[in-house]
């Protein structure tokens, strides 16, 4: 019995932490502080993996897929995405499966607006304010 509420503390504690990782990794990321957004993508998952839900780590890895996405790291956002895809499958969510694609047709849609620009270069604003990316340097 003691151990069944010692467990049920530090769950208790890994949601709380769990919680407070996401809120301030997408406040970072929405004000473009990408490192930090990054650090805290990667010990977010650290603690999904701690709780062993195994689709939210897939959900953090693909948040920090889209930093890489943000810093021009296109080929080495792809791989994290292609490897949740196959993840996915193996843990039968169609969730994490469908945060991957999106994940990737965002990536496919920014690489392509992309092509081309330097570093501060501007895209075209006629185009959709949701894919122009200014690849940013770290």
């Amino acid at each position: 019995e003691k151990r069944v509420l010692s467990w049920e503390m530090v769950l208790i504690g890994l949601v709380q932490k769990n919680a407070v990782l996401s809120t301030l990794g997408g406040g970072s990321f929405m004000c473009k502080q990408l490192k930090r957004s990054m650090m805290l993508a990667r010990e977010q998952g650290k603690v999904a993996f701690e709780m062993g839900d195994l689709v939210l780590r897939g959900k953090c890895e693909i948040n920090y897929g889209y930093n890489l996405i943000w810093l021009g790291k296109f080929d080495e956002a792809r791989t994290i995405m292609k490897r949740q895809e196959k993840v996915s499958v193996g843990l039968k969510s169609v969730e994490l499966l469908k945060c991957a694609q999106t994940a990737i047709c965002y990536l496919n849609k920014v690489k392509k607006l992309n092509r081309g620009l330097s570093f501060g270069e501007d895209i075209d604003r006629t185009k959709d304010e949701y894919y122009r990316v200014r690849v940013t340097e770290p």
